[in-house]
């Protein structure tokens, strides 16, 4: 049994004496905000968790995308690039043979 289902039945202990005897020590009482504290953070604490990594994994799909189309700017660029480099070459070799 894991720490919060013992907690979660310390908790129902606590709160089922209170509806019976309607008193109970204040040491009880604090137990029973203590445990119904450490409840609550632990169920904040896991829905964040679920939240981050469902933002971490859209993060990482959103930087798949962009390292595609970098590549693929990078592609299309590498080709202007040689494209006019061998315009160049072609111009110089016509201007220094033809001329």
């Amino acid at each position: 049994m894991n720490e919060l289902q013992t907690g979660a039945t310390r908790a129902f202990s606590l709160l089922r004496k209170l509806a019976k005897d309607e008193t109970q020590p204040a040491e009880e009482i604090y137990e029973l905000v203590k445990l119904t504290e450490t409840m609550a953070s632990a169920n904040l604490v896991s829905q964040l968790g679920t939240k981050i990594d469902t933002l971490s994994a859209q993060l990482s799909s959103m930087e798949k995308s962009q390292n595609a189309k970098i590549d693929t700017l990078t592609a299309k660029y590498t080709v202007v690039i040689w494209a006019i480099t061998f315009a160049g070459l072609v111009l110089g070799a016509a201007i220094i043979f033809g001329g």
